[in-house]
């Protein structure tokens, strides 16, 4: 069963690279998925942070005093004799110097109990503790939580990076946010990662809340809040037992729901979305465990009028959309996703092939793909030969991996009716939904003060 990588700060420099953002994307995927790939993702941050801020780690764990005036940036040499690094991550961080070198002043200041560090362009700057004007800082707070922020943009338009880190006895606690303005409101979303070593097998609790502000005509006003029935094993032993929660508040002139009652569609109206997984561990042709979605539940409430609920479901009594999603949230394909009948030709060899305008799912009983002359009639053809991921890379149709996973999932989804590993068990009725809505109101209140800038708070 596959194993969750280790997650902590003084993690091993013996990587390939580093780069200025995370190497894993979780921003596109859903559920389960987006879950399990957090880990890797928060990570990956902590990683980078160790390296680009370097400098200004060696200047707050220095026995430099908080001062008015900017001081020069320590040298590299100064960086590295300090007692935390061994030989061999000394010798990693002087080739990757170039990527974490610093060429201006810098400040350190006290504030609320924490001490910052901050980046500043010259000698007549002033140490001024002001959240506008610092591009790159980090912090010690009064907790001892470690604190990394970043800043982007210009006058009309900023984005802000703040990851954080605390360790509480035999607990790890990491969170990463990424805020941007929007009609003069911070929005954006926060993950936060806890590691507890305090059993024989470490385990993970992951949530996730992002408010993306109101709505504008065309984008939707959003909230959600993601997270985990229990956390999950470092050895993945009890991820059967683990169920993945989301639910979201949306409203706004571009948002709809399906009103069963009338066959019709209502628009511009507010709704509340509730999403289930459940998690399945089976076996490919060689024994080796593959893990998917089993059963992912939706169900969806008009606001307004909470006895309209408008539910779905990808699972084996759907087998087309329960193969798109598992498939393209393995492999984070959101460019343009392939449908099941699309990943079938993946997974023979074929030419994948789309229709504009036509979405094709396999035949829950012949497992076919056929399509009629008036199914495709008017619609263009597109040949695909790769397809892009979340992060932006490009991965070719007839990539190893990706046909091999193709025929795994495919495999499974054929032979679901008589594979006893496979469950539908994800059920929301409107008591389960009530559970999801308190558990969103709580977690709303608790990340109230997400998109604070006061970092050092």
């Amino acid at each position: 069963m596959s194993k969750v990588s280790t997650l902590a700060l003084a993690v091993s420099f013996g990587m390939a690279a580093f780069s200025s953002q995370a190497s894993v994307e979780i921003s596109s995927l859903q559920g389960y998925f987006k879950t399990r790939a957090t880990i890797d993702y928060v990570s990956d941050k902590m990683m980078q942070n160790k390296i680009d801020f370097l400098a200004l780690d060696s200047v707050l764990s220095s026995d430099m005093k908080p001062s008015n005036s900017p001081q020069s940036m320590p040298s590299l040499s100064a960086m590295l004799s300090s007692n935390k690094y061994n030989d061999s991550e000394r010798d990693v961080l002087r080739k990757l110097h170039g990527q974490f070198a610093e060429t201006g002043l810098i400040c350190k200041v006290a504030d609320s109990g924490a001490e910052i560090v901050f980046v500043v362009d010259d000698s007549a700057a002033s140490c001024q503790l002001d959240v506008k004007k610092i591009n790159k800082a980090m912090a010690k707070t009064k907790d001892g939580k470690v604190v990394f922020f970043s800043q982007f943009g210009g006058k009309d338009y900023q984005q802000y990076y703040i990851d954080t880190y605390l360790v509480d006895g035999d607990k790890q606690t990491m969170s990463s946010s990424f805020l941007h303005t929007f009609k003069g409101q911070l929005i954006g979303d926060v993950t936060r990662v806890t590691r507890d070593d305090s059993e024989s097998v470490a385990t993970y609790d992951i949530e996730q809340y992002a408010d993306y502000g109101p709505e504008d005509g065309q984008k939707i006003a959003f909230k959600s809040y993601q997270w985990m029935s229990q956390p999950l094993k470092a050895d993945s032993s009890n991820v059967k037992d683990v169920a993945v929660s989301t639910f979201m508040v949306e409203s706004g002139k571009a948002n709809t729901f399906y009103d069963a009652s009338t066959d019709g569609e209502l628009k511009g109206v507010g709704t509340y979305w509730a999403v289930k997984d459940v998690v399945g561990v089976h076996k490919n042709a060689k024994n080796q465990d593959v893990i998917m979605a089993d059963d992912v539940q939706s169900y969806r409430v008009l606001q307004s009028d909470t006895s309209k609920v408008h539910k779905g479901a990808y699972n084996s009594l759907e087998k087309g959309d329960w193969l798109d999603y598992n498939f393209n949230n393995m492999h984070d394909l959101t460019g343009v996703s392939p449908d099941s009948c699309m990943i079938k030709e993946i997974s023979e060899g074929k030419p994948v092939i789309r229709y504009k305008g036509l979405h094709r799912s396999i035949n829950k009983n012949s497992g076919g793909c056929a399509v009629s002359a008036n199914d495709i009639k008017g619609k263009e053809k597109v040949v695909y030969t790769t397809f892009t991921t979340g992060a932006g890379k490009k991965i070719s149709v007839k990539d190893a991996a990706l046909v091999k996973s193709a025929k795994e999932i495919l495999s499974i989804v054929e032979n679901a009716d008589k594979n006893a590993s496979v469950r539908a068990a994800a059920k929301i009725d409107s008591a389960e939904f009530n559970k999801m809505k308190a558990q969103f109101d709580k977690k709303e209140k608790e990340f109230a003060s997400f998109n604070s800038l006061s970092f050092w708070k």
